[in-house]
């Protein structure tokens, strides 16, 4: 994992909830880009998953998988 990759599991863990794209970079002072990158590295590691946000079904949600749990304890 990249330093910004792990910093988005810990983020998802200690919220425990899924969380937008922006809050993601908003809350790791990231730019939207670098956060969009490194979410999709960890969809692709099977460790966050994608799902459409409950308030809004035109964003996206992004929430830890149990192996994502794992890899952020």
């Amino acid at each position: 994992l990249t330093p910004t990759q792990a910093q988005v599991l810990a983020l998802l863990l200690s919220r425990e909830t899924a969380l937008r794209l922006s809050v993601i970079a908003d809350g790791l002072a990231v730019t939207l880009p670098t956060a969009s990158d490194a979410v999709k590295a960890l969809v692709a590691k099977g460790l966050v998953s994608k799902t459409s946000a409950p308030e809004d079904r035109r964003a996206v949600a992004i929430a830890l998988t149990e192996a994502g749990r794992e890899a952020a304890r």
